[in-house]
């Protein structure tokens, strides 16, 4: 196996307690009544990955804070603002198809596709955000980026795809069937989800370090 790809595949890896966590917190809510505290979850939730992907930077570059309040305070805003932009992107495409494409297709597969679509093309603008502290800035330099180094990227987004499958399996299996074990395939699935998409940060910051010290 490449280097890199094994790297990245492992990186996450130590991090297993917080990647746990920050799946199972909206998912449990998500599935009981406990509908008003569904935000606060996904907002906890949100800050643990934000500190997972600033550990993996510290790994990488072998330096930098590895304390959770330093690195949330450092790259927790810049992430959040970067998220809801790229979020907002996606909701307005999946919108903008709903009513393109014919009404036999669910809307819950369209926004699926969509999804799946913007984080495979932002790949490169989360480990932007961490390394440039960066956030607007982020995703053009990001699909810049993508463009330019594509065929070097198809592993990355071919984690990002898988993920998102893994993701949408999980609910598709918790609504048609709605069993206990559902919920046990939706908790797995969720975390699966953040551990392939923290491997794909990893993936992208090695090739965005990588290439730096090319250049250096």
């Amino acid at each position: 196996m490449n280097p890199v790809i094994g790297a990245s595949l492992t990186a996450p890896y130590r991090h297993w307690p917080l990647i746990v966590a920050a799946a199972v917190g909206p998912v449990l809510l998500g599935t009981t009544v406990s509908r008003e505290l569904l935000a606060p979850a996904i907002l906890v939730s949100v800050l643990l990955q934000v500190v997972v992907y600033g550990r993996i930077l510290a790994q990488v570059r072998q330096g930098g804070t590895s304390a959770a309040w330093a690195i949330v305070r450092e790259h927790g805003i810049d992430y959040l603002v970067a998220s809801v932009l790229v979020g907002a992107v996606a909701l307005v495409l999946s919108l903008g198809l709903s009513r393109l494409l014919p009404a036999q297709i669910s809307d819950k597969v369209v926004v699926w596709i969509v999804q799946t679509v913007v984080a495979a093309v932002a790949i490169y603008v989360w480990p932007i955000v961490f390394l440039r502290r960066a956030s607007i800035a982020a995703i053009p330099a990001g699909l810049t980026i993508l463009a330019r180094n594509l065929s070097g990227s198809w592993w990355i987004v071919g984690l990002v795809v898988t993920a998102n499958v893994i993701r949408f399996a999980g609910r598709w299996v918790l609504v048609e069937s709605g069993d206990g074990w559902s919920f046990a395939v939706l908790l797995f699935s969720g975390v699966a989800f953040i551990y392939l998409g923290a491997a794909s940060f990893a993936g992208a910051l090695h090739a965005l370090v990588g290439n730096s010290d090319r250049e250096a």
